[in-house]
C-alpha cells in the first residue's frame, strides 16, 4: 500500500493496543510474550509516516530524522499549516522497523495516536490539543489516560 507524506492511509480502530502491566508511575511493562523485538544493524534513514482525518484539516504525524523522533498534531488545511503540538518518542537508535509504525484516528477522529508495533505510544485530543505519552523505549511503554486508550484501543 503506497502512503505519501501527509495523507497516508487511516488504520482500523482496534486491536490489542492497550494491554500492559503496571510498572510504576507514568510507565507500563509490556507482557513478556508480548516484548517488542529489537533490530540490530537497522539503517536509521529519516522517515515519516502520518494519517490526515477525513476533513483534511489535522494530521497526526511522526518523524523520525535518523536520530530523534517526534510525534506532532499538525495543521495542513488552509495558508496555515503548522505544528500545533509535538511529543518527544525517542532518541538515539531506533529498536523497530518502519512497517511497525502506525498513526491511527479514532472513530470520532477527534483522537489521533501513535502506534509503534500495534501498542499505543502517544496520542493527542485534537478537541484540546493536550497530548499524551512519548518517551519510547523497548520492552516499557507510557502509561495513557483510560478515556484515549479506549478511544483507540476500544476499551
Amino acid at each position: 500500500m503506497e502512503r505519501d507524506r501527509l495523507s497516508g492511509p487511516r488504520f482500523p480502530v482496534g486491536g490489542d493496543a492497550c494491554s500492559v502491566h503496571q510498572l510504576g508511575p507514568g510507565r507500563s511493562r509490556v507482557a513478556d510474550s508480548e516484548s517488542a523485538d529489537t533490530v540490530p544493524d537497522m539503517p536509521q534513514d529519516e522517515f515519516l509516516e502520518s494519517a490526515v482525518r477525513s476533513s483534511g484539516d489535522l494530521a497526526g504525524v511522526f518523524e523520525h530524522d535518523g536520530e530523534t523522533g517526534y510525534f506532532y498534531l499538525y495543521a495542513v488545511h488552509g495558508e496555515e499549516r503548522k505544528i500545533l503540538g509535538a511529543l518527544h518518542v525517542l532518541s538515539g537508535r531506533r529498536t523497530f522497523e518502519k512497517g511497525d509504525v502506525q498513526i491511527r484516528w479514532d472513530a470520532t477522529e477527534s483522537v489521533v495516536g501513535l502506534l509503534i508495533g500495534r501498542r499505543l505510544w502517544a496520542a493527542f485530543d485534537s478537541t484540546t490539543g493536550a497530548g499524551y505519552g512519548g518517551d519510547y523505549a523497548a520492552g516499557v511503554r507510557p502509561d495513557l489516560p483510560p478515556r484515549i486508550s479506549a478511544a483507540l484501543c476500544g476499551r
